[in-house]
């Protein structure tokens, strides 16, 4: 919005035949046509002056208010004031609700983008935390595209432009999003190692061969027996972590690429390998078993 200077002056004729009455010039209709350009002004900056006779009239702005010098007969200039406050109300209206709406959003201008990076690449946010900042983004966008559905918004005196504010809230959620999706990506990946280090060191265990001793022997079937409950149990975990963090993607329509999905999925195959190796073991034992004792 432009401010533009304006000069304002009211004049107050009491008619000589009857001190009660009196008349406004320039006439209601320009005067209220006048109010209207004052861009940028204060309703609660035009103030009611009493005066008694034409020599109590004086500047009609002072002070940075406006004066409505008011005679003894004072429901006209009240009326008056009362029909320009419901004027100006209602030519604000849209102003003060895309100054709201500034206030409501300013925070996506107002961050760090690269912080923002940092945070999310360093800390080890549940899934749950990603989320939540992508449907905030989501709502903030539909908000932006509803209340500046227009570049230019046409509100009585007002042309607001608002193309470029648009466009930067739009970029900047762009730009979350896409740290947010890089995050999400890269975090899968880590799984992805983790699932597969884990897997690693299972099948270190029990594809030893051969065994040294009964001790070993114990030590392997103990493993065995608690695999499940333990290693098993957060190797799940894991492939669960991952897959809801693929299925976030997938609702905010980014995928993985073609190498991306295709090395989750061997990661998640990967512990097909203890299983098999599992029989293996089990086999290996109880020939072990038997030439021990």
């Amino acid at each position: 919005m432009e401010s533009r200077g304006f000069q304002w002056k009211v004049v107050l004729t009491f008619d000589k035949e009857d001190s009660r009455a009196v008349q406004l010039q320039p006439t209601m209709n320009s005067w209220l046509q006048e109010m209207t350009q004052l861009i940028n002004f204060c309703v609660e900056e035009i103030q009611l002056v009493s005066c008694f006779s034409q020599d109590d009239i004086g500047p009609a702005r002072e002070g940075g208010k406006i004066n409505i010098f008011q005679s003894h007969n004072q429901s006209f200039i009240r009326d008056s004031i009362a029909e320009i406050n419901a004027i100006l109300r209602g030519i604000f209206k849209v102003p003060q609700a895309l100054e709201r709406f500034i206030d409501r959003h300013s925070r996506l201008l107002a961050l760090d983008i690269k912080q923002f990076k940092r945070e999310y690449k360093t800390e080890d946010y549940p899934v749950e935390k990603y989320k939540e900042e992508l449907q905030a983004n989501k709502c903030a966008r539909l908000d932006i595209l509803r209340f500046l559905f227009e570049n230019r918004l046409n509100c009585g005196l007002f042309i607001i432009r608002c193309d470029h504010l648009k466009k930067q809230f739009l970029s900047r959620l762009d730009e979350l999003n896409k740290v947010l999706f890089q995050c999400i990506k890269k975090k899968i990946d880590q799984t992805n190692t983790c699932i597969e280090q884990e897997v690693e060191s299972v099948l270190r265990v029990i594809n030893k061969e051969p065994l040294e001793d009964i001790e070993e022997l114990s030590q392997v079937s103990l493993f065995l027996h608690e695999l499940p409950q333990k290693q098993m149990l957060k190797i799940k975990g894991l492939i669960q972590d991952a897959m809801s963090k693929m299925s976030l993607l997938e609702d905010y329509e980014c995928k993985l690429q073609e190498d991306e999905f295709g090395r989750t999925w061997r990661s998640f195959s990967k512990p097909l390998e203890i299983f098999k190796s599992e029989a293996e073991c089990r086999k290996r034992m109880k020939r072990d078993e038997r030439d021990f004792f």
